[in-house]
């Protein structure tokens, strides 16, 4: 599968990922991601997977990230659903949430940003005001010590691409991420 690799005495097979994106945009994506994640032989925590409970999904989400080993991110132009976590002075939408509280929580991140073509019509309408938001966001996120902290895609093929570069294990040490 793509970007498999020699598995070794690490033993992927124990190693969880938490795959966090809005509900309805990417929805096709982060099951394709999901795909991807198990073809290499890892657990998926994926929102297709979680029982949701009311009041309790923000203790659910958060048990889930701090049990993974590492969290792949889909964002894209959709802020999603208000989440009761704020920052500053607004609500974090529930994908920024779970991109905050991982790396709260130390862990390795892939993020992909998914481009305005890359929806083909699974964005919901949403008010300009979280769109905005959702743009300060990803901006926020552009770099650190001039190193890209994200990687966009357009399309599945653009996805599957940069996932083939993963050095999945490598990631999980938190070294260099890409070849």
């Amino acid at each position: 599968m793509f970007g498999r690799e020699n598995q070794s005495s690490a033993s992927p097979e124990r190693a969880t990922i938490f795959i966090s994106s809005v509900t309805d945009g990417l929805a096709s994506y982060r099951r394709l991601v999901a795909e991807v994640v198990r073809g290499n032989g890892y657990r998926t925590e994926v929102q297709d997977d979680f029982e949701i409970r009311g009041d309790q999904v923000e203790t659910m989400i958060r048990e889930k990230i701090h049990g993974s080993q590492g969290v792949i991110c889909l964002l894209g132009p959709s802020y999603g659903q208000k989440s009761p976590m704020l920052a500053g002075d607004y609500y974090l939408s529930y994908s920024q949430m779970e991109l905050v509280m991982a790396r709260r929580f130390g862990k390795p991140t892939y993020i992909f940003v998914a481009r305005n073509e890359a929806l083909r019509g699974e964005r919901k309408p949403e008010p300009l005001e979280y769109t905005a938001l959702q743009a300060e966001f990803i901006k926020s996120l552009r770099t650190v010590d001039g190193r890209q902290l994200y990687y966009y895609f357009t399309d599945e093929y653009t996805l599957l691409k940069l996932l083939a570069t993963a050095q999945w294990e490598r990631w999980l040490r938190r070294e260099e991420l890409w070849r």
